[in-house]
């Protein structure tokens, strides 16, 4: 487009950046003439049989901003729909730990020491329904968080937002009582590269739970739990 508007001289001179990030979903986007059949790509193309050529219009015309520095300005805001949504997951009745065990504590502890490049750190907590947060959101920067001991500190280095972490959910439904039905554990891994530094390190889990009976006040309260310190052998 850019070329063929005699803004660039050749497609050499154009260099092509795909950013998939967008913030949002707006299904599926197909063709005119694939729109027709309706199969399943077709039938979930919410925005109509024109929604293709409206995204290659739009992208044409960020392209020109784009090469000629040029803000055009944005004069349709989409809707905002988020009150007419329906939502069909239940709410969260209540989360509940074994007798003698808080949220938090640790079930199954990291191993004292791991290779960088061979090893997984790994702990499992008595958890809560990722689902339980209100008006107490949990202190931490994510579900989880890998820290490094710096003198008599710990510094925050992944959190979940890291492809090296991984935070898993387990939720127990087949217990006899009825109290087991709702606890659960959560298991926090460190799949730990080969560049890793070595040193002193721990997992972190950061949870909202929801409580069983609120008379007064948040149905729910923010919990952590923390690891055994590890290390880590480069």
């Amino acid at each position: 487009v850019v070329v063929a508007e005699g803004l660039y001289d050749s497609v050499e001179e154009v260099t092509v950046v795909i950013a998939g990030l967008a913030n949002s979903y707006s299904d599926y986007v197909t063709t005119y003439e694939e729109y027709q059949a309706q199969r399943y790509e077709a039938a979930s193309t919410i925005f109509g049989p024109h929604t293709h050529q409206a995204y290659v219009e739009l992208f044409e015309g960020l392209a020109k901003d784009m090469a000629t520095n040029v803000t055009t300005p944005s004069t349709v805001a989409p809707p905002d729909l988020l009150d007419e949504q329906l939502e069909f997951l239940p709410d969260v009745v209540y989360d509940s730990v074994p007798d003698n065990a808080d949220f938090g504590d640790v079930v199954c502890d990291v191993a004292a020491s791991v290779i960088a490049g061979a090893d997984v750190a790994s702990a499992t907590f008595y958890g809560a329904n990722p689902r339980s947060v209100g008006t107490t959101p949990s202190t931490g920067p994510s579900f989880i968080a890998v820290q490094r001991k710096d003198g008599d500190s710990w510094t925050t280095v992944l959190t979940d937002a890291d492809p090296e972490t991984r935070f898993e959910y387990h939720r127990f439904t087949g217990g006899k009582a009825l109290g087991t039905r709702h606890e659960s554990q959560a298991t926090v891994s460190w799949y730990v590269p080969a560049d890793a530094a070595a040193g002193t390190y721990r997992l972190k889990y950061y949870g909202d739970y929801t409580k069983r009976v609120a008379v007064v006040g948040s149905k729910t309260k923010a919990f952590e739990g923390t690891s055994g310190d590890f290390s880590v052998v480069a």
